[in-house]
């Protein structure tokens, strides 16, 4: 048998280094994570989802609110654990980054608290003083659904309303202090955000219900909530909706809903609950307002809509939608984009859908369309994980 190679050699000693340099970091406090992007274009404030369970079985002891990220620059990133359930179910630990294409990161998960307080990008709220409104945003844009007070006052309105923003300041609270105080109405661009945007008796921008016999049968409005999670950079959410009769079936739902720093998309959960058939049709859907433009595009996974906003000045909307590819498809019907699915009772619908504003970066539908098809492909081709 011959003498290993020199370049072996270099191999074995350089393993060798790496799997001391672990111990080492494992008995410091720290493991890390190597992420890879597969797409051969770049990934722009990507947030990477590390599972908790793996962190915790590394770093025993490691503590929800003692942990810290730094990057291969050994700069510091801000990081947010996310539980499934409330506090005492920690799911994911979550950090937004970048990458060229192609490219692998190292990353280090350090069993230390922060150095530097995070700032905030996202928030969600119950807001009794508005007739139990429901509102979230983040630093792109904010959205809001209707409570049971508001139903008692104007009747059923279970779909998505849209806040337009200028910063990436969280403004929802100030737009209803203002409104509430008579200072000026949220209808009205004061040069940060203003309500551009219709709902009434419509799904709005992702609302929900069943499709039967060519009739949308949606829900009444949510009559109860829960926030799970609430920033920095991920707020989630559930609503939960009383029964209702869709075509002699009772039916239940339960919503649960997230948010995402940077994102124009929410990421919306529906689960149905029912009983006395198999399964049933249910829909997401954004509404075609007048002189709307509906654009669906199953070939690239999306369906879109391009429409002026409410007011003289107030310029155009995009809205979107993307379904849990393939399970739903697309159609035009009963005044809406629809993403149609056939499910079981306990079944849930995943999708993403929001909008952007012409005023704030999506000053055409191309760009818009643009932002919705790499939305798609990065959904399509999720980040590598591998722990060192």
């Amino acid at each position: 048998m011959g003498m290993p190679s020199f370049n072996n050699q270099l191999l074995a000693i350089a393993a060798i280094a790496v799997a001391s340099l672990s111990r080492m970091e494992l008995k410091a406090g720290i493991v890390t994570v190597k992420v890879e992007n597969g797409m051969d274009t770049g990934r722009k404030h990507e947030m990477v989802e590390l599972p908790w369970p793996d962190i915790s079985s590394k770093l025993p002891g490691i503590a929800t609110d003692a942990v810290s990220v730094k990057d291969d620059q050994g700069r510091d990133i801000t990081c947010q654990v996310v539980a499934s359930d409330g506090p005492a179910s920690p799911a994911l630990l979550i950090f937004q980054t970048d990458f060229a294409p192609r490219q692998a990161r190292l990353f280090k998960i350090i069993d230390q608290a922060p150095a530097v307080k995070a700032v905030t990008l996202v928030n969600a709220m119950f807001y009794p003083e508005r007739k139990d409104d429901f509102n979230w945003e983040n630093d792109r844009m904010a959205f809001r659904m209707y409570g049971p007070a508001l139903m008692r006052h104007a009747g059923p309105q279970s779909g998505v309303d849209i806040w337009c923003k200028h910063v990436p300041d969280l403004v929802a609270v100030a737009m209803y202090e203002k409104e509430k105080k008579g200072i000026s109405s949220y209808h009205k661009d004061d040069g940060r955000s203003l309500d551009a945007y219709s709902v009434d008796k419509s799904m709005g921008c992702g609302g929900t219900a069943v499709w039967q016999n060519g009739k949308l049968c949606q829900s009444n409005n949510f009559i109860s909530s829960r926030v799970l999670a609430n920033g920095p950079l991920r707020a989630v959410f559930e609503l939960t909706y009383e029964a209702w009769t869709a075509d002699n079936v009772s039916v239940s739902e339960t919503k649960k809903i997230s948010i995402d720093a940077g994102s124009q998309l929410n990421r919306f959960e529906s689960q149905f609950t029912f009983s006395g058939t198999d399964s049933i049709a249910v829909a997401a859907g954004i509404v075609i307002h007048p002189e709307g433009k509906p654009k669906l595009n199953a070939e690239a996974g999306w369906a879109a809509e391009w429409e002026k906003t409410d007011g003289p000045d107030n310029g155009m909307l995009g809205l979107g939608i993307v379904p849990n590819i393939p399970k739903m498809e697309f159609c035009e019907a009963a005044g809406h984009i629809l993403a149609v699915a056939q499910v079981k009772s306990g079944e849930a619908i995943i999708y993403y859908a929001g909008a952007g504003w012409s005023k704030r970066d999506f000053d055409t539908p191309m760009v818009w369309y643009g932002y919705l098809t790499d939305f798609t492909n990065k959904l399509l081709s999720p980040l590598k994980i591998s722990w060192l």
